[in-house]
């Protein structure tokens, strides 16, 4: 049996993975160099207005974790974030 540790670090992963993929799946973060703020994501992709706060929280974690390079308010990925997200949403097996 895991530890509540190991199980804590397993679900972050699996939350990071999703946010991955429902960016992926938008069709946000698809070139290198793309970037984004949240009332960007929010107008171009066709999200609720609602999700604004969490589409903040989600660019925050995401750019905390490496995934994402924050500049100014935009979040951006450069070529390697960017194939990076690719292969993330592989493995979870959304591609």
């Amino acid at each position: 049996a895991k530890s509540y540790p190991e199980k804590w670090r397993c679900l972050d992963r699996l939350s990071l993975a999703s946010m991955l993929r429902t960016l992926r799946e938008l069709g946000a973060y698809s070139r290198p160099g793309e970037s984004h703020t949240a009332d960007g994501l929010v107008q171009s992709f066709g999200i609720l207005p609602v999700y604004r706060k969490l589409m903040v929280r989600w660019l925050r974690t995401l750019a905390s974790e490496g995934h994402l390079v924050e500049q100014g308010g935009s979040f951006a990925c450069n070529e390697l974030r960017s194939s990076l997200i690719v292969s993330v949403c592989s493995w979870s097996g959304t591609t």
